[in-house]
């Protein structure tokens, strides 16, 4: 009778443990959700100076999270995790062997992922003790995604996707032909996984891990993609073009700015599209790729922008002014932060902002 019990209760942990989901909470990983929308669902607070800043102790190329309780998670080149509460005192800590540029993702039983330059991904509790780690075959510099089934995605500087389970068992690898880098995975509806790759090229991966089909574009990709709801494919390339691509990933239109694109576009309720270019501009495109307006920034734009309920968008540039633009493109407010902002910015269910900066410090608005 003791084994049965203990057997059933092995099973039921593992199934638990194997099925979990991305977070509900205020923004659970990279741009929010597994499309990549950047949209929160909640009100920016709108004030035009910093609450407080948090010294993370190493530059911070990426972007917090958000969990349930409004706890705040942001990595750091430090080699740390770091999480930190609602009035910007730290919780704890948790200290790698590595350079970390992934923005950590956090499934639904707590549990943070995210990557490392020392080539592991981590699996993280929320009381910052370590679940397991996955050694992949290259460093780990995008952030991961979560599907719906609880696997986690990340691509690596050798061209590989991954699929693992939150069991931490290899489900499969898909290969690209170069480095993928900065670009994270974003999921449809029908768990097809999207990646770029400086292969020159968008991967469409079906969901045993063979290819779907692939899109060559000019250049090398490090942009993200982001799907609209009718399941469209968005994401730049440094040949200096917006791309727009159907399910089975025939051009619908390309948008060019003149430099490389490496910022991720968000994407609002309407269908708008949102994105920062080299050229030290913002844009908003209608989702025919037709410009609606764009804005003039001091310097380069490769963060993502984000967007909230009232459909202001939230980004920084590379001089370290944090913009906050409404939905018509005119200036709400600004706030220099003097060091280069490559962090897209995050909201909690209070509305406060959260932005990384190369400072070393976090931000909250």
């Amino acid at each position: 009778m003791k084994i049965t019990i203990a057997v059933f209760f092995t099973i039921t942990l593992f199934l638990s443990t194997a099925n979990a989901q991305l977070a509900k909470s205020p923004f659970p990983m990279f741009q929010h959700d597994i499309r990549h929308t950047g949209q929160s669902d909640f009100k920016g607070k709108g004030e035009s100076s910093p609450t407080w800043a948090l010294m993370t102790g190493g530059e911070v190329w990426s972007s917090p999270v958000v969990g349930k309780d409004d706890t705040i998670y942001i990595t750091s080149h430090n080699n740390l995790l770091i999480a930190i509460n609602a009035n910007g005192r730290k919780e704890w800590e948790f200290k790698t062997s590595s350079k970390i540029n992934s923005s950590p993702a956090i499934d639904k039983d707590g549990i943070i992922y995210f990557g490392t330059m020392g080539k592991n991904l981590y699996a993280i509790g929320n009381d910052g003790l370590q679940k397991w780690k996955f050694k992949t075959k290259g460093a780990l510099h995008g952030s991961p995604a979560i599907g719906k089934d609880g696997t986690i995605y990340i691509g690596d500087w050798e061209g590989r996707v991954y699929a693992i389970g939150s069991d931490r068992l290899l489900k499969w690898s898909y290969k690209t032909g170069d480095t993928i880098l900065a670009s994270s995975p974003a999921i449809g509806k029908d768990g097809t996984v999207y990646i770029g790759s400086w292969d020159k090229h968008l991967h469409a991966i079906n969901p045993d891990g063979s290819l779907k089909w692939k899109f060559e574009t000019g250049a090398k990709i490090d942009s993200s993609p982001s799907i609209d709801k009718k399941g469209n494919i968005y994401f730049g390339s440094y040949d200096g073009n917006l791309y727009a691509l159907n399910k089975k990933g025939e051009l619908l239109w390309k948008f060019e700015t003149g430099k490389y694109i490496h910022s991720t576009p968000a994407i609002d309720k309407k269908g708008n599209i949102y994105f920062g270019t080299r050229t030290a501009k913002i844009y908003a495109l209608d989702k025919n790729g037709n410009e609606l307006w764009n804005f003039d920034t001091d310097q380069s734009v490769t963060a993502a922008p984000l967007i909230d309920k009232a459909g202001n968008i939230y980004i920084g540039s590379w001089s370290g002014i944090f913009y906050v633009i409404d939905p018509s493109g005119k200036l709400k407010w600004q706030y220099n932060l003097k060091s280069p902002i490559f962090s897209s910015a995050a909201l909690d269910s209070t509305g406060a902002i959260y932005v990384g900066c190369m400072d070393w410090n976090l931000y909250s608005f």
